[in-house]
């Protein structure tokens, strides 16, 4: 991902955000749970693909550990500092876990 890439991304994923905290729908979907790291994590995964993608793994946070930094040194996600990654890793593994993967597989019509 070139600067110029990140740049944008980070323009636009602001503006959603302005949009958000002023009573908008949030910018990644009803289903995209609140907390902190939201918006951040959304940011971040969305900028390459589908949230859809990161919703349906259930993945323990050693897991995710593992998936950031293969999307680090081989898909050229950007490279987080300690808070940044620490809170986004926090974030997906609360919300994308075995459990609430199974959670969500139970409660699915």
């Amino acid at each position: 991902m070139t600067i110029k890439t990140l740049t944008s991304l980070l323009f636009v994923s602001a503006l959603s955000l302005t949009n958000y905290a002023n009573g908008a729908e949030s910018p990644f979907g009803a289903d995209w749970p609140e907390g902190p790291g939201s918006q951040e994590a959304g940011a971040l995964c969305g900028a390459c693909h589908s949230l859809a993608l990161v919703k349906q793994q259930g993945l323990s946070k050693e897991s995710w550990d593992e998936v950031l930094t293969w999307m680090q040194e081989e898909q050229g996600m950007p490279e987080l500092n300690e808070e940044l990654r620490s809170l986004i890793l926090e974030y997906l593994s609360k919300n994308f876990n075995p459990e609430t993967h199974a959670q969500r597989r139970n409660s699915a019509p």
